[in-house]
């Protein structure tokens, strides 16, 4: 969504203004450093302009707008609160609500941002770009419906219709109703073309409907736009890599590393006292090496007090590598500050460990299993608790049979279905059946991911493992109904169903709606099934269709003879437009009940259905 889309073409007016007015002498200065970008300087003269004369509400308000663009948001809110509440120019005090707005929204605090852009507007109602970040601030909310209405009007008032079109896109991606996102987001480079950021956010959109290949093509132009930009390179690479084009994807990651590779002493700095104090040290890196710790404050580098600085000024710790760098160090609890000489090193930082993470992967699948080992251990150096490194260095170890290495890794992690299959792997590669596939079950209740090449390759080589035991199912299942035990056939032709293939769980199926309709009593919704499809009725009562997908799919696990649940699973894809499942679903609902009253019409729906998703793949 883009957020900082006011321009400061007002500054020439202001500074036009001012020059007539010498008692504001200081604030023409101040408006001079600000066209510069000297945001420090500007400060120094907006606070002077302010002791001078403390109720100037307007010498108040630049100070605000420069902490704002300076990125000290909470002393940005500080001063554009007070200018509301001295002597001020009502006729432009929607920039002060505006910029109150904006530095509200970056630290987060978007209840009382959309409450300041709501007073900007009744300044300024005919402002487009007011009304785009009003609906920006509200998709922050998750207020979709709401998002949708603020950039239509932006679009109406069309000062800032690119701005308006690309929250509309976001929104309704978010809403997943993708025929219209994809339109505006296409209007939002129509507009702008070369903004890289709205081909980065339709790469997003198209990711989130598994559309890998042209979400790479959506990264690409961003990259073509931006080629330093690392965080498009990144999400081009993943892209690459979700699509198995594992070559391409490795391109991309090569060009990531060295962009962000710098020479310095390893540290991270906090700056919210009046020194930087260290907030994190990386490992075996030139300041761990030199004893510094956490929570050391820095008091000076080399000759020079940092009483004050910011993030700008500290990059006086980066050097060639091979330099020395002198640093006066406060520790608690010590009465003398310590001097350290620390040497720099050529390094990467924490944000390096997506790319090795993405380049570990497609390396594991191209079968460069040393290459792919180097990267998933220098990630997990750089970052141990990373969700990336943990799986990548975990999904590793399951393929060179350290399976206890890989098991605490990836127990970490949340129920991910790729991490759920590689855990499952490694159970089954140790012949534990009943772990491997319990973890497999979990999966079955997740996100399909058809398209996702690297999780369709963990489950289709785990499922080829499976097929012994799925036989073994089968032939159970058979020796059962010849006893006429058929609610354990039933059982045991469920459990293969579970874990076969495509090829195998059709045949299943089949037998499944055989034995059920010959003996009609299996058809019985169970205890356990009456549950799910209660929760599910309540939820699509409260409209919340995609949980009530997943009940009705916990409840097909269960009881996958009973025709019923598949005609109504595939209803409930409908509302969602998951067009694909509910196709699939209908049609087994067809072969569970051939001869239903309502298969007709259970036809016209196929085949309404499938013209959907030709549109979709139009629209693509």
């Amino acid at each position: 969504m883009k957020k900082n889309w006011i321009a400061l073409a007002m500054v020439s007016l202001i500074l036009s203004s001012l020059a007539a007015q010498t008692s504001q002498g200081l604030i023409y200065r101040g408006m001079l450093a600000w066209q510069k970008n000297d945001y420090k300087t500007a400060i120094a003269y907006f606070k002077r302009a302010v002791d001078e004369n403390p109720d100037d509400g307007e010498a108040i308000k630049y100070l605000g707008i420069a902490y704002y663009n300076d990125g000290q948001y909470r002393e940005a809110v500080d001063a554009l609160n007070r200018s509301l509440n001295a002597t001020h120019n009502k006729d432009r005090e929607n920039e002060s609500w505006m910029y109150l707005a904006l530095s509200q929204d970056k630290l987060g605090l978007w209840d009382t941002a959309l409450s300041s852009c709501q007073k900007a507007i009744e300044f300024s109602p005919n402002n487009a770009g007011y009304f785009a970040f009003f609906s920006h601030l509200y998709n922050e909310k998750e207020q979709y419906d709401e998002a949708i209405t603020a950039a239509k009007r932006a679009i109406e008032l069309g000062g800032s219709s690119d701005s308006g079109y690309d929250n509309l896109g976001y929104a309704y991606g978010k809403k997943k109703e993708y025929d219209k996102a994809l339109e505006a987001y296409k209007n939002a480079i129509n507009i702008a073309s070369a903004n890289a950021q709205y081909r980065s956010e339709l790469g997003n959109l198209l990711s989130a409907m598994e559309e890998y290949a042209e979400a790479a093509k959506a990264y690409q132009k961003a990259v073509d736009l931006k080629p330093s930009d690392t965080e498009y390179l990144a999400k081009l690479a993943i892209a690459f890599c979700t699509a198995g084009r594992y070559d391409e994807s490795i391109a991309s990651a090569d060009k990531i590393i060295p962009l962000l590779t710098y020479s310095g002493v390893g540290i991270t700095l906090t700056y919210d006292s009046d020194f930087p104090v260290v907030k994190d040290v990386a490992p075996q890196g030139p300041a761990q090496k030199a004893g510094i710790s956490i929570g050391d404050k820095i008091v000076k580098i080399g000759r020079n007090s940092t009483k004050g600085w910011t993030e700008r000024e500290s990059v006086a710790l980066k050097g060639e590598p091979g330099s020395e760098v002198k640093l006066r160090i406060q520790r608690t609890g010590d009465s003398k500050p310590l001097e350290v000489t620390v040497i720099r090193e050529a390094m990467l930082p924490k944000g390096a460990v997506q790319a090795l993470w993405v380049r570990s992967v497609a390396l594991r699948y191209k079968g460069s299993l040393d290459a792919a080992l180097k990267d998933a251990e220098q990630a997990y150096s750089l970052n141990p608790t990373s969700p990336l490194a943990l799986e990548g260095l975990g999904g590793l170890y399951v393929e060179l049979g350290r399976y206890e290495e890989a098991g605490k890794l990836l127990a970490q992690l949340k129920n991910d279905p790729y991490v759920l299959l590689l855990q499952a792997k490694a159970q089954a590669k140790q012949g534990r059946w009943t772990e491997a596939i319990a973890f497999y079950g979990q999966t079955l209740e997740g996100e399909v991911r058809a398209k996702d090449i690297p999780l369709q390759t963990e489950r289709r080589a785990l499922l080829q493992m499976f097929r012994p035991l799925v036989a073994e199912f089968r032939n159970s299942a058979a020796s059962c109904e010849a006893k006429r035990q058929y609610r354990e056939a039933l059982s045991q032709l469920a459990k293969a169903l579970e874990i076969a293939d495509e090829t195998d769980a059709t045949a299943i199926q089949d037998d499944l709606f055989d034995l059920a309709r010959r003996n009609p009593a299996l058809n019985a919704v169970p205890e356990e099934v009456q549950k799910h499809l209660l929760r599910a009725e309540i939820l699509v009562k409260e409209t919340n269709f995609e949980k009530a997908a997943e009940e009705y799919k916990k409840a097909i696990r269960y009881a996958p003879q009973i025709g019923r649940l598949y005609f109504d699973f595939a209803l409930i894809n409908e509302t969602i437009k998951n067009y694909a499942e509910a196709v699939r679903s209908m049609k087994l609902y067809l072969k569970a009940v051939p001869d239903a009253p309502d298969a007709q019409a259970a036809k016209g729906a196929i085949v309404k259905w499938e013209f959907a998703l030709e549109r979709e793949k139009g629209l693509k």
